[in-house]
């Protein structure tokens, strides 16, 4: 049996060490040390990234009333998909690394790791399908009403519903098997290939093919209104729109091209009648360190394309800066009202000072 893991619900954890007919041991593929490391190291670094940079944006958007768009919305739950990927997923994974596959964490929690990887991949792509047709109504229909954002919250709790409506089937699968130790997928080999089929459709092919309809359509438009605009005001508001676009569709290549390897390989180990291949386990560490490496990007492209994003990044950090350097500033946050009386005593005293005839120090503070 292959050992390829984790987040397509058909290829599920199984031994590293292959059994014959007669159940002896027989050669398998072996990760080496240094791969093991390799992979270790990677995480922790795409762990630090995402923790930080998915929070990050999460607060952005909550805390500042300027940046709750429907766009920005749909941003933050692809920030929470991330975080549920980064905060669950990559602690639990690495001592699976280290213990060579063996699973560690009883029955109950096989059928919710593998299944939660999942769901968070299906609620990232429609969450990108969501943006690119929310943003063809917007450039499509600019004088029409647009939507809220009470509803784009309604929309992604909807997406997260039809995420785990996905998973069903591979929750009922999940099977842990004390005799070998592994989380395994208990079904027959074509109830396991049309899953997977299934699972490649609609979770890759039929999504991207409804964001690439999106942005032709949104393509023809711009092209449209660029020939009648007239206005300035016109003018600037293409220019947004197409930094905007420029950002998703940024988003979305990185996604797609990140998630694409686990998807062509396993199909081929699914359908080729060569169940392992040399390099297995290296190809399969890159696919996996591709997939969480695509969780820690998001942040640094609403970084490098917005600058909206970059300007509410930097005040979040100055703030954490002067917490460090100042206590004062937590003193201001917490009692404000104490805070105030303190200056509004402080200027009572300088303008006692300056009726006393202290007109060198008046001078000074005018200056």
């Amino acid at each position: 049996m292959i050992n390829f893991t984790s987040v397509m619900p058909n290829y599920t954890l199984m031994p590293t060490i292959k059994k014959n007919s007669t159940g002896s041991p027989s050669e398998s593929h072996e990760k080496s040390q240094t791969l093991i490391i390799t992979e270790v190291t990677v995480y922790c670094i795409v762990f630090i990234i995402s923790s930080i940079g998915n929070a990050v944006v999460i607060m952005v958007v909550s805390r500042k009333r300027r940046m709750q768009t429907v766009t920005n919305w749909l941003i933050v739950n692809l920030a929470i998909a991330d975080l549920a990927v980064t905060l669950i997923c990559i602690p639990v994974e690495i001592p699976l690394i280290l213990k060579r596959n063996l699973w560690l964490y009883g029955k109950e929690f096989c059928r919710i790791l593998y299944p939660l990887q999942t769901m968070t991949i299906y609620a990232s792509v429609y969450t990108l399908v969501a943006m690119s047709l929310t943003r063809y109504w917007a450039i499509r229909h600019p004088f029409r009403r647009q939507m809220s954002t009470k509803q784009a919250k309604i929309l992604i709790c909807l997406l997260w519903v039809i995420s785990f409506s996905f998973v069903i089937p591979y929750i009922i699968r999940l099977e842990y098997n004390p005799a070998t130790g592994y989380c395994e997928e208990v079904t027959t080999p074509q109830g396991r290939r049309s899953y997977t089929i299934t699972i490649f459709v609609s979770q890759y092919i039929f999504p991207l093919l409804l964001i690439l309809f999106a942005y032709i359509l949104i393509g023809v438009e711009l092209s449209r209104d660029q020939s009648s605009e007239t206005t300035l005001t016109q003018k600037q508001k293409r220019k947004e729109n197409t930094k905007v676009l420029t950002m998703i569709v940024v988003v979305t290549v990185t996604f797609a091209s990140c998630v694409l390897p686990y998807h062509v390989v396993g199909l081929y180990l699914e359908f080729s009648s060569k169940k392992s291949f040399p390099h297995i386990n290296e190809v399969n560490a890159l696919c996996y360190l591709l997939l969480f490496a695509n969780s820690c990007m998001n942040p640094i492209i609403y970084n490098a394309f917005n600058a909206k994003f970059r300007q509410s990044f930097k005040e979040l950090w100055d703030k954490v800066l002067n917490c460090g350097k100042n206590g004062d500033y937590i003193r201001r946050r917490r009692f404000p009202a104490e805070s105030q009386r303190s200056v509004n005593s402080l200027q009572t005293r300088d303008t006692n000072a300056n009726t006393e005839g202290k007109d060198i120090e008046m001078g000074t503070l005018i200056d």
